[in-house]
């Protein structure tokens, strides 16, 4: 292993060792359940190249080259390692490998409803609710802080809306590039959160993307399919010159015993026997250097031939990690939105007088409503709903989507 290789090998188990310090504070490594959001960090022993760290996507699946899609939703980091040996082994890509996983970052927790900056919050060991309310900002705001919280509640929300309608976007053009559809119609699924022509613009951007990066993947493999081409050609034509090369040396092998019968009935000199020896060296060693030019010339087809057999699969892993963090990214500006939007409407209404916290923990069969307080110690995962109590309701709410 190159020296440049060795030390980024030590220097990825170094960081994996100090991750897997912070990370068995959180939970033990035999009992912890992986989930989507989380951050592992997989190493092979002595094979830096197939280490890398992967983030769960929502489909509970990591995309690992060259093995594909693994499937490592509510396993311990045990069994995955497991797996991906297995995999390994039954694709024929190593057959004994050492394989460690560990947890770089755990899913973080979702803080929504009355706080004052909605969204995902940082998991660490013993996070409260009370902590979680205070990094989201705190709870609630008050009607008495006037107009001036109005207009900043309303330009973060056109902020996140914008934000959240460009995730959708390259969410539609992701699926479609994977799907290898060019003139695919992409929409943007539920509520205009943009105006019409802030939309439009969005989707005809990704639609332009989305043709260029087909047609770049499409001449791509052309590409490699015209190298292989050529490789092929090539070593058609180095087997016939071989052919006529050992043709030639036959020859000249007839031709060296005829003018060694006629030197010894004293009819051709010795020198003129010497000149075809020599004649024949060099026709042997042409040969050699065409047999040494064969065998380079089908390891580059065998090179281009795996090339193009992985293409597919490294082009699609590349997406479906493209769209699973698109689609995250929805999901956390949904929340900051539906967050934002919840106190443009606290605004409207009288000061609160308590606040009431809901968990939802993901468990085997869906999500689990836990009744909680600031005190509950939270999950990875966790998603924390504040809902503030209101004793009375304004007379007139405030209206706080666009109508665009």
């Amino acid at each position: 292993m190159p020296s440049i290789s060795r030390f980024a090998y030590s220097l990825r188990c170094l960081t994996l060792a100090v991750a897997g310090l912070v990370v068995s504070t959180i939970a033990a490594a035999a009992d912890y359940r992986v989930s989507s959001g989380d951050v592992l960090d997989i190493t092979i022993f002595r094979v830096p190249d197939l280490s890398r760290q992967l983030t769960v996507d929502v489909t509970g699946q990591v995309a690992f080259p060259p093995i594909g899609e693994i499937k490592v939703d509510d396993a311990t980091l045990d069994e995955i390692g497991i797996r991906i040996r297995a995999a390994l082994q039954e694709q024929g890509i190593l057959t004994d490998a050492q394989v460690t996983v560990g947890l770089v970052a755990t899913r973080p927790v979702i803080v929504g409803g009355d706080v004052a900056t909605p969204g995902a919050v940082p998991f660490h060991a013993g996070l409260t609710v009370r902590r979680a309310i205070a990094m989201a900002g705190g709870v609630g705001m008050s009607r008495t802080r006037g107009m001036e919280d109005i207009a900043e509640l309303r330009s973060q929300r056109d902020v996140i809306a914008l934000d959240l309608t460009r995730a959708l976007a390259r969410a539609a053009r992701l699926s479609a590039e994977l799907a290898g559809n060019s003139d695919a119609t992409l929409t943007i699924p539920g509520p205009q959160l943009v105006s019409m022509s802030q939309r439009d613009e969005i989707l005809a951007a990704e639609a332009r993307r989305l043709k260029a990066n087909l047609a770049e993947s499409m001449a791509e493999k052309a590409h490699l399919d015209r190298m292989l081409e050529i490789i092929e050609g090539h070593i058609a034509n180095l087997t016939r010159q071989s052919g006529q090369q050992k043709r030639i040396i036959d020859q000249q092998l007839e031709e060296i015993e005829q003018q060694r019968k006629l030197m010894e009935n004293g009819l051709t000199s010795r020198n003129r026997v010497l000149e075809e020896r020599r004649a024949l060296e060099s026709t042997q060693e042409r040969v050699s250097d065409t047999s040494s030019e064969i065998s380079r010339a089908y390891e580059e087809r065998e090179a281009a031939r795996y090339q193009i057999a992985r293409f597919d699969e490294r082009r699609q892993s590349a997406l479906d990690a493209d769209l699973a963090a698109a689609r995250q990214e929805a999901e956390t500006a949904r929340a900051r939105l539906s967050g934002v939007t919840e106190r443009l409407a606290q605004l409207g209404m009288a000061d609160a007088t308590d606040v009431t916290v809901q968990v939802y923990r993901k468990g085997p069969e869906g999500d689990l409503a836990i009744p909680a307080t600031e005190d509950t110690v939270l999950e990875p995962g966790d998603m924390v709903d504040i809902t503030i109590d209101l004793s009375r309701l304004a007379s007139e709410p405030l209206a706080i989507m666009s109508t665009q």
